[in-house]
């Protein structure tokens, strides 16, 4: 578990433990608990804080290995879930700065607090994209949803923009929702506040059913898994796909061609785990990669369902972590370990942590690129269609272009007027 390996003070399987410890204590009648506890630790309440501490709850980060790897199967990810709504809705008992991101949501309707007019800004110039009114019927079969980091990151923005070119390559027109599109709310959620997470959703639902809205693009894992698995429970069903899925089935069907599509580099792609773990998505973003020639593909030793999160699932992109190793960090030097010069990622919190955890390893961008799918894929077309171009160019001949000249006596040296 990624919290575990850098020393955080989560451990899901004592989180387990402790609550056993105090169901089997203030039940009727008490029974043992199901392993051995210390000597000396009561439990003097029906309540699992007698056990458990805050900072236990928020260092997760939702990655789910736990769950993955769990022998019994136990959901611990739901219990921890649960554990957070009562201390966020109930105690207002959460870190600092989940309030900052709190009040964007509520305010700005965003967690990064940016005015939501700017949120169609990174579509100016680019050709197929459309502004829709969301009082309007859906007249393009997807809805891109851009999402937050993808709209207002000036990181994610480049990703958003090179996904659209991507797509008009395709000849596949998208509508964008633009100043319409709301914060889907799962970082509301993830931390427990399910009074934000609807107050965000529920106009959501209302709007993409208003508009007639059946099919639905999104670069980010996080929209992904709450537009697909979160919003029919509030009446919004769609068929939602992740760009890496659209963007593999557009090169298989031959309607994206990569025909020229060249990177003679190393490349690793790290796993998100929302898209994996959580949506068993682990194979289109690595055909995605293999797609383009010449490039070298190198797994890190974490990866697929033992993969290693970036640190900031389960709203922790909005918290500061106090001890220990960053896991962006410990995720990084294990990108760098594989002697990769390109790090692929299928999302924008991935993206954040994994090139900023490059950078503070002393590594720069010349040395390891980090970047989404859709950016190394679009610089892997254009480099190929570049040297098509050299090798189809004629040889440039440089003559001059003066007709008269005249000869030096002493020197014989020939000059052009």
């Amino acid at each position: 578990m990624p919290a575990r390996c850098v020393v955080a003070a989560l451990d899901p399987r004592e989180i387990v433990l402790k609550a056993g410890q105090v169901m089997a204590a203030t039940g009727t009648p008490v029974v043992s608990a199901p392993l051995g506890v210390v000597p000396g630790l009561t439990v003097t309440a029906d309540s699992v804080f007698e056990r458990i501490t805050p900072e236990e709850i928020w260092a997760c980060t939702t990655c789910k290995a736990c769950d993955e790897i769990c022998p019994v199967n136990i959901d611990i990810t739901d219990k921890i879930f649960d554990m957070r709504r009562y201390l966020s809705l109930m105690e207002s008992d959460f870190p600092a700065e989940l309030g900052n991101a709190y009040r964007a949501m509520e305010n700005q309707m965003n967690p990064w607090g940016i005015n939501q007019g700017e949120r169609g800004d990174w579509a100016e110039g680019i050709e197929g994209v459309n502004i829709v009114d969301p009082g309007e019927a859906l007249q393009s079969e997807y809805l891109y949803w851009v999402g937050c980091a993808g709209s207002f990151d000036d990181k994610n923005k480049k990703v958003t923009q090179a996904m659209a070119q991507l797509l008009r390559r395709a000849g596949i027109d998208v509508s964008i929702l633009g100043p319409s599109e709301m914060c889907t709310g799962d970082s509301a959620r993830r931390s427990g506040n399910e009074y934000l997470f609807q107050m965000l959703a529920q106009p959501n639902v209302e709007m993409l059913n208003g508009m007639g809205v059946k099919k639905i693009i999104t670069q980010c894992p996080h929209c992904f898994n709450t537009l697909l698995n979160e919003y029919p429970q509030i009446g919004g069903n769609y068929e939602v796909i992740h760009h890496t899925q659209l963007l593999e089935d557009l090169i298989e069907t031959g309607q994206l061609d990569v025909s020229q599509a060249t990177l003679e580099e190393r490349i690793t792609y790290h796993d998100s785990c929302y898209l994996g773990r959580h949506n068993d998505v682990y194979l289109a973003p690595r055909k995605v990669v293999a797609s383009i020639k010449g490039i070298e593909v190198v797994e890190m030793p974490r990866n697929g369902t033992k993969g290693m999160c970036c640190g900031a699932g389960g709203a922790r992109m909005w918290m500061e972590e106090h001890t220990g190793t960053k896991v962006n960090d410990e995720r990084a030097a294990e990108a760098i370990s594989t002697g990769a010069t390109r790090v692929a990622t299928a999302c924008p919190f991935c993206y954040i942590m994994l090139d900023d955890g490059v950078k503070a390893a002393g590594v720069e961008e010349e040395e390891v690129r980090v970047a989404d799918i859709s950016i190394h894929l679009l610089e892997a077309i254009e480099a190929g269609e570049a040297k098509v171009h050299r090798v189809a160019a004629p040889l440039a001949i440089d003559t001059p272009e003066a007709t008269e000249f005249t000869i030096e006596e002493d020197t014989g040296k020939l000059t052009y007027d």
